[in-house]
């Protein structure tokens, strides 16, 4: 089960780094500016002559929405990984569904993340790139699905809301890496990527896998929050909610400053 798509993942990846390229220019080909006619932003330009840590200081290090981005980020992990990774346990234990209704609540999940990366990225491109916009959007979305989710009773109820789900939490999922790709110069898209994972699951991926746990465990004494204890499954639900709005809050931050970079481009 590990072994042979570790194997095959090896294999590709190592083919890949032979095969592939990184820009058109190392094809032979023009920039990519010129192969669809977009402008060449003043920061690619600028970048050229700078070394990667001087870049990393001035575009990711100083540079408020990227920080923004990566919080924003954990808070996503923190809804995708609570629910991606408990969704079996909280059906079983909750709402005694079967073991084999419960491996299928991640099937229902995942299909609806395939379907929602697709959905949201063509949205995204109907829309002229605005990738943070859309991901606000899906996020405003989530709790019709969390609200399924968390009342629903019927194993056709709680599958529908995790597909649901699924689609709403990739889309910033997705479009939070798309996103800081318009506020860093090419030369620093890897580091930037390489940030914003590191955000990803040094933080969210291990508050919901230890804090939702501690929560939601019978055993534990639950977590204080502000004064109020939360414990219980019920309680886990509180997290994805505050999440949520934080989620929200902070992608439509980047969606304005998305705005005025592309009135600043065309100018």
């Amino acid at each position: 089960m590990f072994i042979i798509p570790a194997i095959v993942e090896a294999v590709v990846a190592i083919g890949t780094f032979f095969i592939g390229k990184n820009r058109p220019e190392d094809l032979g080909w023009n920039s990519s500016e010129e192969i669809f006619d977009e402008p060449v932003e003043k920061a690619n330009v600028d970048a050229e002559n700078l070394t990667k840590w001087e870049i990393f200081k001035k575009y990711l290090l100083t540079n408020p929405y990227i920080w923004v981005l990566c919080v924003a980020n954990v808070f996503v992990y923190i809804v995708r990984i609570g629910i991606d990774n408990w969704a079996p346990l909280y059906v079983t234990e909750h709402l005694n569904f079967s073991q084999e209704a419960a491996a299928q609540t991640i099937f229902y999940f995942e299909m609806g993340a395939l379907i929602g990366c697709l959905a949201w990225g063509y949205i995204s491109d109907l829309l002229k790139g605005r990738p943070a916009l859309v991901a606000t959007v899906s996020t405003i979305l989530l709790p019709i699905g969390i609200i399924g989710y968390q009342l629903g009773t019927t194993e056709f109820v709680i599958n529908a809301s995790l597909f649901m789900l699924g689609m709403m939490v990739f889309g910033p999922q997705l479009l939070i890496n798309l996103s800081m790709l318009g506020f860093v110069p090419k030369k620093a898209t890897v580091v930037s990527g390489g940030l914003l994972g590191a955000f990803a699951y040094l933080f969210g991926d291990s508050m919901a896998k230890i804090l939702l746990a501690k929560i939601s465990d019978p055993s534990k004494d639950g977590v204080n929050f502000f004064g109020h204890v939360l414990h219980g499954w019920n309680d886990t639900f509180i997290i994805f909610y505050i999440s949520i709005v934080i989620i929200a809050i902070l992608l439509g931050i980047v969606a304005l400053a998305e705005e005025r970079r592309r009135k600043q481009v065309k100018a």
